[in-house]
């Protein structure tokens, strides 16, 4: 019998259904009813944070990436059978984490009986519970969306913002910065812009490209830097200073709907700069590893199905249709095709097998946007189409 690696490698050059119909008939019917639960609180599902002895607990950025996946699949007409209602349910994140303590703001965690376990304020929940928000806003209209929402950004300015540029990323007296909060954060700005056509969330967003130029972008090696002190310096950990190829890919995306947003050429630049070293840095499957460092040489050589979906996405960002094409075959057949139906390899090693990590709902979100993007191209005759 043939390993997974093996079959994999000889199921790329057969043909398949596109990577958003793997996506819509295999993954999303299996995660339906994520975040439902029988006495109304939310839970982190399986692949989230446990605290042995502490009861379930629920993590407000992964509560928030459930409802952004499910707002996106209603909003493309993707929505499953029998799914539970995506607005009930961020109703229910709004009254278990805003203010849960008496305090402004979303707290970090919450037991699912309503008390507050981490009462921090992170830039990273705040920024997904806006995308969240900013999906849910496309899907539905509802203006009472864009009230909670400019309650969010005006909590950011007052508690998280320093006063010159850009975010901590705690209201806790935390230093540390992060790129990852901040493309979150101006994901869910120009998803705002976007759909309702607002100035000031654009002004917000060109506030955040200046922050990616002079802070986050390493100009000289083309790479995004991930984590920062106070200063935006970069972390001094051998770890930390690392490079993800992923993040590269994910600002490629940014670039391009900020340049569609704002005009400004600047962006566009950038976007091809990016595009080249990432482009160079795949491997001999055409995927990027986890880590590089300054001069392009991997670290770490496993590959993540969210980090291949992020290259997926900038591809088509940079007009790479045929390889884009190629790569959705690879990505269907090493981490979908391989793994129990419903399911996928969150992380495969150099021989093409699982690690064996949980999912991440952060993935989940990633493949239900990739597939709603690809709405237009996907054949639905084997779908049934159901209201959120």
């Amino acid at each position: 019998m043939k390993n997974h690696g093996e079959k994999a490698r000889l199921e790329v050059g057969r043909a398949s259904p596109t990577l958003a119909e793997h996506i819509i008939d295999r993954v999303m019917p299996t995660w339906a009813n994520l975040g439902r639960t029988d006495f109304g609180g939310p839970v982190d599902p399986v692949g989230a944070l446990r605290f042995s002895g502490r009861g379930p607990v629920a993590t407000l950025s992964v509560q928030a990436q459930i409802v952004s996946a499910r707002a996106r699949a209603a909003g493309a007409g993707l929505a499953v059978k029998d799914a539970p209602s995506f607005p009930a349910y961020l109703a229910t994140l709004l009254a278990h984490f805003l203010s849960p303590d008496g305090e402004p703001g979303l707290a970090h965690r919450v037991r699912a009986s309503g008390e507050v376990f981490d009462p921090r304020r992170t830039l990273e929940d705040h920024a997904w519970m806006l995308q969240a928000l900013a999906d849910s806003y496309v899907a539905t209209g509802s203006r009472d969306i864009l009230l909670v929402a400019d309650l969010i950004l005006e909590f950011i300015d007052r508690h998280l913002a320093d006063g010159s540029t850009g975010y901590f990323e705690d209201n806790q007296g935390c230093g540390e910065r992060r790129q990852a909060s901040h493309a979150t954060l101006l994901g869910a700005l120009l998803t705002l812009r976007a759909a309702t056509g607002s100035a000031p969330y654009l002004a917000r967003a060109a506030a955040l490209f200046e922050v990616f130029r002079y802070r986050l972008l390493d100009r000289e090696g083309a790479n995004v830097g991930e984590i920062f002190d106070r200063a935006w310096r970069a972390a001094p950990s051998a770890v930390c200073a690392a490079f993800r190829p992923a993040s590269a890919a994910h600002w490629i995306v940014l670039l391009q709907r900020y340049h569609a947003a704002a005009g400004d050429c600047k962006a566009l630049d950038l976007m091809h700069d990016l595009g080249r070293r990432l482009l160079a840095q795949r491997n001999g499957r055409g995927m990027i590893a986890t880590t590089i460092d300054a001069s392009g040489s991997v670290r770490d050589p496993s590959l993540r199905f969210g980090d291949q979906m992020r290259l997926g996405a900038a591809l088509q960002a940079l007009g790479r249709d045929s390889e884009l094409q190629q790569l959705e075959r690879r990505i269907a057949a090493q981490f979908i095709d391989s793994a129990p139906k419903g399911c996928w390899c969150e992380t495969i090693g150099e021989d093409g097998e699982s690690i064996g990590e949980p999912v991440s709902t952060e993935t989940l979100a990633a493949l239900v946007g990739y597939a709603a993007e690809a709405r237009a191209q996907v054949p639905v005759s084997k779908l049934t189409m159901h209201a959120a």
